[in-house]
């Protein structure tokens, strides 16, 4: 019976060695299993960012490529008003020019040669009407 008893603890003791060993090499896998889905989700939460990060430079440089692009269309607008209305300018300073330059030829010129051969065709009037 003795013989038995110290039998029974030593299955006991031998299976309770056992059970501690397995149960120990389940608590490894399970730290390990969590360990690798730990990594996992990092490695895929680090690709998410990297997406986000990629997502968000896309973004900024597409909101910086319509500024630059609106800025240099208003920048372009501003130099062709400006242009144009220098443009104008300078042709009605021009036209005005020559208007006056019109005006004092026609004033120096044919103002004084009209007004001679007015009086000319006045005195040739009155001579003729003295004459008849």
């Amino acid at each position: 019976k003795l013989q038995m008893e110290e039998m029974v603890k030593e299955n006991e003791t031998k299976l309770l060695q056992e059970y501690e060993r397995k149960m120990e090499e389940y608590k490894e896998q399970i730290v390990k299993e969590e360990e690798e889905r730990h990594q996992t989700s990092a490695k895929g939460t680090m690709k998410e960012q990297e997406e986000k990060s990629e997502h968000k430079l896309k973004e900024e440089i597409e909101r910086v490529t319509n500024e630059l692009k609106h800025s240099h269309e208003k920048e372009v607008n501003d130099i062709k008003q400006t242009m144009t209305q220098a443009l104008q300018e300078e042709v009605q300073t021009k036209c005005d020019q020559v208007k006056e330059e019109i005006k004092s030829k026609y004033e120096e010129d044919v103002l004084p040669k009209l007004r001679t051969e007015m009086e000319q065709q006045h005195t040739q009037e009155v001579e003729r009407v003295k004459s008849d």
